[in-house]
């Protein structure tokens, strides 16, 4: 199992989640808008909806005035507006001034009632209509259950109801909503259920009891995760001894046959042979089962007991903080009333565990980069690479594009076998006119123009501002290390013969038999597999260096080819 050091796959699905439920109940609230404002015209009032300008013939009859507006007298009350905006107004809220229709009911008596929009439904709000002890169904959330529907038997059509609408059918405890654990109720697929359960003729009750903080789910989701390591490490033991048991029986039946011998067809050990075969090959079939088995659950039981750190990654965790805040943005900008109230606080108290937990890395070490800590010509450390920065922005920095370093686009290799891309040495590769914008979040280090300028000489880097967590293979036994002696060369015949030995060793321990033919495939690994001291005066580049050692190469392979066929 591959664990990637970028936003996981359950963030990204809440999120989505969370956009989906946000349009749906903006829709929710457009629709009960137009039904309240459709059942004012049912009750006999005018609800402005087709109105008519001066230039109509029917308002020219009526005398309308320029700039004025009548609502039409053929569908609605025919009052004039002085403008477009008191129609507007009269049009979005016909309750504010009631006007009843021709031949229709008569306006209410003072002090009664109004449809408004403040009566329909609050928006994401379980409905609970029914007390639980009088339902006959009760769908339950609770932090450390999730969300559960009770009372429901083989037979009442209910599970049918609900698994259209996403829920999940286990024997325990029955059918309820997957991955609701640990997290704040869904409100609208709840409603949305317990609508499909009162299409069935049952009465419903719907409870929800949320009374766990943000930071204990998160210590329990960390406990829950802890469980699941060892439970999979018991797993991938039983997987592995049942395999070696396997390996064994295949092995002990085997040995009668060490020799070689063959299965003598029409005698009368025929049968006992070919039943050991069978029972032979079956064993071995389980034993490699069971090791995929045991791989399989090893794998399992490692990322659940990494699951704390990689929930916690600093860089991860600043950019799930971003996402927050601007869920928060949006929710106070869009929603109303008690709905608000709620999912800002959720918002709130998630934002409020996280920058704890990145006041606690740092405390630890962990710096926060931002735009104060950087400036033009200045260099930036992300990915294991060292780039110039070309310009600082709010949110990142820009740099040569990311594939210059892969391209020929390195100016040199520092001591500890980071590559180094400036802006002219980027310019050479195909992608070296374009750039790249890296998030401060991504950020481990930076120097200054003179300090890269004093490690490309031969200088220590600079301790990184926190702790880097990119995994780089060591060099090969047989190449020149970062840490070898600086060199001065006058021409590109000299820098061949110095390295080209070096090369071949780190194209036989990269690919053993086979040779690297071009520089497109060497400088693809020359920064893991083949270090180099940085390039001294007079000035040759590491994609010289490798181009003369590679030509070299080949004409080495060609003087020595021609000299084979002149001898043959």
């Amino acid at each position: 199992m591959t664990i990637y050091d970028d936003e996981n796959g359950a963030d990204e699905l809440e999120a989505i989640h969370h956009r989906r439920l946000e349009a749906d109940l903006k829709i929710a609230a457009m629709n009960a808008s137009a039904d309240a404002w459709h059942a004012w015209r049912d009750q006999g009032y005018c609800n402005h909806g087709s109105a008519l300008g001066a230039s109509n013939d029917l308002a020219k009859e009526r005398g309308l005035k320029p700039g004025q507006v009548m609502c039409d007298p053929r569908y609605g009350c025919g009052t004039v507006f002085d403008s477009d905006d008191e129609y507007m107004d009269a049009c979005g809220n016909p309750w504010n001034n009631p006007i009843p229709l021709p031949g229709k009911a008569p306006a209410p008596a003072p002090g009664a009632p109004t449809p408004t929009p403040a009566e329909t439904p609050v928006q994401g709000d379980a409905k609970n209509a029914t007390t639980e002890a009088d339902a006959d169904i009760v769908i339950r959330h609770t932090h450390e259950d999730g969300t559960v529907v009770e009372g429901s038997s083989k037979g009442d059509g209910i599970w049918e109801a609900l698994k259209k609408l996403g829920w999940t059918y286990r024997r325990t405890p029955g059918i309820f909503i997957r991955g609701s654990r640990l997290k704040n109720a869904d409100r609208w697929k709840i409603n949305k259920a317990a609508d499909a359960v009162r299409a069935l003729n049952l009465t419903v009750a719907v409870v929800i009891e949320e009374n766990l903080s943000f930071a204990e789910r998160e210590e329990a989701r960390a406990e829950a995760a802890d469980d699941r390591a060892e439970r999979y490490a018991d797993r991938s033991t039983n997987a592995a001894a049942s395999s070696k048991a396997a390996y064994d029986r295949s092995s002990q039946i085997a040995e009668r046959f060490h020799m070689g011998q063959p299965i003598i067809v029409g005698h009368y050990s025929e049968k006992g042979a070919r039943r050991d075969q069978e029972r032979m090959h079956n064993s071995m079939r389980k034993s490699i089962n069971e090791d995929k088995r045991a791989t399989y659950w090893a794998e399992r039981a490692g990322a659940a007991e990494h699951y704390e750190a990689y929930r916690n990654n600093p860089g991860r965790t600043l950019r799930r903080i971003d996402k927050l805040e601007a869920s928060l943005r949006k929710v106070r900008r869009e929603w109303t009333g008690i709905e608000l109230e709620r999912r800002a606080g959720e918002l709130e108290e998630e934002i409020a565990y996280w920058k704890g937990i990145i006041a606690k890395a740092e405390a630890d070490g962990f710096k926060v980069w931002g735009r104060a800590d950087f400036a033009k010509g200045d260099f930036v450390r992300s990915r294991g690479t060292w780039s110039e920065v070309l310009r600082v922005n709010a949110k990142s920095v820009t740099i040569p594009h990311i594939h210059a370093a892969h391209q020929g686009g390195v100016a040199g290799i520092i001591r500890d076998g980071s590559r180094v891309v400036t802006k002219a040495s980027a310019a050479g590769a195909p992608m070296g006119t374009y750039t790249w914008t890296t998030p401060y979040d991504e950020v481990s280090g930076r120097m200054s123009a003179e300090e890269m300028r004093a490690a490309l000489a031969g200088d220590p880097a600079p301790t990184p501002g926190h702790t880097d967590h990119t995994t780089r293979a060591p060099a090969p036994h047989g190449g020149v290390t970062p840490d070898g002696p600086s060199v001065t060369l006058d021409n590109a015949d000299e820098i061949a013969a110095l390295v080209s030995g070096d090369i071949r060793a780190a194209i036989t321990i990269r690919k053993p038999g086979k040779r690297v033919k071009t520089l497109k495939t060497l400088r693809t690994h020359h920064g893991t597999y083949l270090h180099l001291p940085a390039p001294c005066t007079p000035g040759f580049t590491l994609e010289q260096v490798l181009r003369a050692a590679l030509d070299k190469a080949t004409k080495d392979r060609k003087k020595a080819k021609g000299a084979k066929k002149a001898n043959g």
